[in-house]
Parts: C-alpha cells; structure tokens; sequence
C-alpha cells in the first residue's frame, strides 16, 4: 500500500484486471532516469526469468547515501526479507552498515494473475473496489464513484488529507 495515495495499487490493479492472467507486467514509474541501460535491460530480462516461474519481482537500488525519505528493501539473494518505509536516520546507517537493504525504485514485475491473487489475498477490500470500479467502467473511463464509495479507501483518503468535501 502507498503511504499516501496516488491510486498507483488501484491504477497496476485496472492494468492486471485488463490483461490475461498469464501475461506479464512491468510497472516502471515514469520519473526514473535509466543511466546505465544495458544493465537495466539485463535486470529486467531476469526478472522475467523468475516471474515465469511464479514469483513477484520488486526492484532495488543500491543506497548511494543514508535518505529517509525512500523506502528499504531487506534482501538475501533473490528473496525479499522486509520493507520498511521511510525509517529514521539512525535505522538508514544501520541498514547500510548491513549491507543488506536496497532503495525501493517502486518498480514491479510479475505475471497479471499472480498479482491479482496475491491482491485478493492480502488487500481484499482494495482488490473488491477495484474490480467494481473495473466492471462499472464506460469504455476506457472508470467509474471513479466504486472507489470513493469503499469505506475502507475513504478513511485512507481521510487519513491523508486528499479526501475533500464536495
């Protein structure tokens, strides 16, 4: 889930809703600067590798410096051991003392039906809102409506400040 929402989760949702189970998605944000593109070509290559097996790839960037405003991914090989979210200063030099902890890039890969599953298992309520929404969409507009309507999303939005009055 996204610390304050951006309706990325909904938007990666509609997207896996939209494809076959069997094909596979890359969710790159559309702000990352690619320096080194054959390496990122290879990364991606094998991720693809290890999502036509069944898994879900998260990409990470190794920490150039101790930021507090990027989330961690705790790692061991090819396993993702945790994520933590924006943690304090003193937690970001022990991760990177660790040498086991990645930047976040918010970069996905994975089959749209494993994605889909994992959804439903583990974010029900926002898995149920977003394939109303898909269902009740008008070509390719969404019924914005079947989202606002979830209460659980409401006090999401809520909590964060982006849910107005009308």
């Amino acid at each position: 889930m996204e610390a304050s929402p951006r309706n990325t989760a909904a938007a990666i949702t509609f997207a896996a809703f939209g494809a076959d189970p069997e094909d596979i998605l890359l969710v790159a944000p559309s702000d990352h600067l690619i320096k080194n593109e054959g390496l990122y070509k290879q990364s991606v290559e094998e991720a693809i590798l290890l999502v036509k097996n069944g898994k879900i790839v998260t990409f990470g960037l190794q920490p150039k410096n101790p930021e507090t405003g990027f989330g961690y991914i705790e790692y061991d090989g090819n396993n993702v051991i945790s994520f933590r979210e924006k943690p304090s200063k003193e937690m970001v030099e022990s991760y990177l003392n660790s040498k086991r902890f990645l930047w976040n890039s918010s970069m996905f890969c994975f089959k749209a039906g494993v994605f889909l599953d994992e959804l439903h298992k583990y974010e029900a309520k926002v898995f149920s809102a977003s394939l109303e929404a898909f269902m009740n969409r008008k070509g390719i507009y969404l019924d914005g409506n079947a989202l606002h309507a979830d209460p659980f999303y409401q006090r999401r939005l809520c909590r964060h400040g982006a849910y107005g009055k009308n």
